[in-house]
């Protein structure tokens, strides 16, 4: 909630306590990815080289999050969606060109709805002036990205994502 404080506690887990890696939620109290009060999370885990890990929130700032409560929709939908709008937020907003060595882990999404995420980025790109806000396609920072994927349920997806964007 405090960009000043969260620097201050990276400093320390990075630099003390030799974690590999900070975490932080898809949405902070509701406050998107893009928000500027975070830029300077990002210039510094930027600084000290380490990727950001991203894991959907669950927090009552979820969207629909009182429709998705029944199936545990909130994993299956509601995890994808926070996935998708943070990377959509991170490329589209121009975050990823203003902090080129800036990697983002996204945990607990799969990878199944990428080639959907980049072809409806890509239409925004096209459509929406967004190809004045960043300097390269949406597909193109996809290598400042770490996508988990669900093996045992993305198996014939899996083929396909890897097939259109590479293993790496």
């Amino acid at each position: 909630q405090s960009p000043t404080m969260a620097i201050r506690e990276l400093d320390r887990a990075i630099s003390e306590l030799r974690l590999h890696a900070p975490i932080l939620f898809t949405n902070v109290n509701g406050r998107k990815l893009d928000d500027p009060a975070l830029w300077p999370v990002y210039a510094r885990v930027e600084k000290l080289g380490v990727p950001l890990i991203l894991h959907p929130s669950r927090s009552g700032k979820l969207l629909g999050l009182e429709r998705l409560t029944k199936f545990h929709f909130d994993n299956a939908l509601g995890f994808l969606y926070e996935g998708s709008l943070a990377i959509a937020s991170l490329i589209c907003s121009g975050i990823l060109d203003m902090f080129p060595r800036l990697r983002i882990g996204l945990l607990e999404t799969g990878c199944g709805y990428l080639p959907y995420l980049m072809d409806r980025l890509e239409e925004v790109y096209d459509t929406e002036g967004v190809d004045k806000l960043i300097r390269k396609r949406p597909h193109e920072y996809l290598d400042q990205f770490w996508l988990t994927a669900n093996v045992s349920r993305e198996k014939e997806t899996l083929v396909h994502v890897v097939s259109r964007y590479g293993a790496n």
